[in-house]
């Protein structure tokens, strides 16, 4: 049963709630949605933010790692006095002091083949944050399982990409992504990155979540975003889903 705004709900999301094409409406369709965020890192930490404020009734957040010093150029959840701190644990209370009105859930887990369908089940959209391969692939196994929406980012330098991904209709990560060796990848600690490339594909992935949640059509099913800060330019690559793919063929 689709659970109606308070008053002070709709105070709160008044700025929304007043777009053209979004209303009341929407902003029902989000109180009563449940989103998974895996990953509290640079694209979680925004992204957390963003789905939070924008009034995502039920938030299941997943990460298993410790606040450190070299986070806090751009993961804005964290402070000086949060380091050594889990992130899950410090990030849900911030997000429920930012909006009292939604329900947050903090799993301190790392994310693995034997509990990824555990993590996401119940979910209505699954959004990546996730700065490894390994778990993604588990995450992109259990959503086509489960027939659940999985929003697909990655940054480094200032380099991001995003696409989503709708089971069964669209290529999974696997398709497009797939074999690839964690060990063999760049890394951001090794490589660096820019924290505003991560505001940007966080945002996107932000904006494809909402999307969905409030029964639109998103921006990128079958599509890859590639986005370059340094030259501010804009890739649209079509990906294809693979008829042999070991998930979802």
């Amino acid at each position: 049963m689709s659970i109606p705004l308070t008053s002070e709900e709709k105070a709160y999301y008044a700025r929304q709630i007043t777009m053209k094409g979004f209303g009341e409406k929407s902003q029902t369709y989000l109180k009563n949605s449940k989103a998974c965020i895996t990953g509290l890192g640079g694209l979680g930490s925004p992204i957390a933010t963003q789905l939070a404020a924008m009034g995502v009734g039920y938030l299941r957040i997943i990460d298993h790692d410790t606040v450190d010093l070299t986070n806090l150029h751009r993961q804005h959840l964290y402070s000086i006095d949060s380091v050594g701190e889990p992130k899950t644990a410090v990030a849900a209370e911030r997000l429920r002091k930012l909006n009292p009105y939604i329900e947050i859930e903090a799993i301190n887990t790392e994310i693995a083949p034997d509990n990824a369908a555990n993590l996401v089940k119940d979910m209505d959209i699954v959004v990546d944050a996730l700065d490894a391969m390994a778990p993604r692939y588990a995450i992109n196994k259990a959503c086509v399982d489960l027939d659940t929406p999985f929003i697909h980012g990655g940054v480094i330098r200032q380099i991001g990409t995003i696409t989503t991904i709708i089971p069964h209709k669209t290529p999974c990560l696997e398709c497009f992504k797939g074999g690839i060796d964690d060990s063999k990848l760049p890394s951001n600690a090794s490589q660096g990155v820019h924290p505003s490339i991560i505001n940007i594909i966080a945002s996107i992935q932000t904006s494809e979540a909402i999307k969905i949640l409030t029964r639109k059509t998103p921006s990128l099913p079958g599509r890859l975003l590639f986005f370059d800060l340094e030259d501010l330019t804009m890739e649209f690559i079509d990906i294809a889903k693979q008829d042999k793919c070991k998930i979802c063929g």
